[in-house]
């Protein structure tokens, strides 16, 4: 099975979500907690609150010594 990065973080530990090639999984590359059919499953992009999406991920715009991260979990405004 082949996996791309994907620019999602997952929303149990903060690790990388990947995608598999082959068949549509999604899976934590730290946890490996896994999900079907969408990423929002997984990641932060799903997470609601009061039945709002609260949460996106994004690639880190502005990467520090304090914040290397290249995905980063912003609210949704």
């Amino acid at each position: 099975m082949s996996w791309e990065i994907t620019d999602h973080a997952c929303r149990y530990c903060f690790g990388r979500v990947l995608r598999s090639t082959d068949d549509g999984i999604f899976r934590c590359a730290e946890c490996g907690k896994e999900a079907e059919e969408t990423h929002e499953r997984l990641c932060w992009c799903g997470a609601e609150v009061g039945g709002e999406r609260a949460f996106k991920c994004m690639r880190n715009p502005n990467r520090t010594a304090k914040t290397p991260q290249e995905v980063i979990v912003r609210e949704v405004d």
